[in-house]
């Protein structure tokens, strides 16, 4: 039989078993047990409160972390759509460039491992002012069946220079006014 002194020892406190062991001199046999029996109740009672209350408070902060994180998750799509409705618009008007002066379609480089793999494919105008291109993602290219698929031609130009040699077209002629 296990000793109930070592069985009390596993689940109290130190200054709980100090209590028992020495306090015992005052009680009889079936009083100390009865007591012993009581404090180890209480005892148990008091950890499962205190650890119900730790786990309550964890849930509390995890609940919260959930709620922040999915705001955070609305607004990345939300984000992400405000994003692609901008790359749409500016497709239409690389089409309606692309009608303009000679163009064709081009892909990236393969062996360049820091372009992402949706993004290779490329529109090339060729306007008096010099080369524009854009990248178009996967699936962006329905805009551009009019285009023929050909070598990559890319001449160099940052962004800053497509966007200047851009900003060189002239005005249109204004329409006449009706009467």
């Amino acid at each position: 039989m296990t000793d109930p002194t070592e069985a009390l020892r596993q689940v109290l406190s130190d200054d709980l078993m100090l209590k028992l062991v020495y306090g015992n001199f005052w009680c009889s046999h079936a009083d100390g047990t009865e007591l012993a029996r009581n404090l180890i109740i209480a005892a148990l009672t008091q950890w499962v409160q205190e650890r119900e209350q730790q786990a309550l408070e964890r849930l509390m902060l995890a609940a919260a972390e959930i709620t922040q994180l999915r705001r955070e998750c609305a607004e990345v799509a939300r984000l992400k759509a405000e994003k692609h409705g901008a790359y749409a618009e500016r497709n239409r008007l690389v089409a309606a460039l692309s009608k303009l002066w000679p163009s064709h379609m081009a892909l990236h480089p393969a062996d360049d491992a820091s372009w992402d793999d949706e993004w290779r494919q490329i529109v090339c105008i060729h306007s008096p002012f010099g080369q524009l291109s854009w990248h178009i993602k996967d699936g962006e290219e329905v805009q551009f069946t009019h285009l023929s698929v050909a070598t990559n031609d890319w001449d160099g130009h940052t962004t800053d220079e497509k966007y200047a040699r851009l900003a060189r077209l002239a005005p249109a002629q204004p329409t006449p006014k009706e009467t």
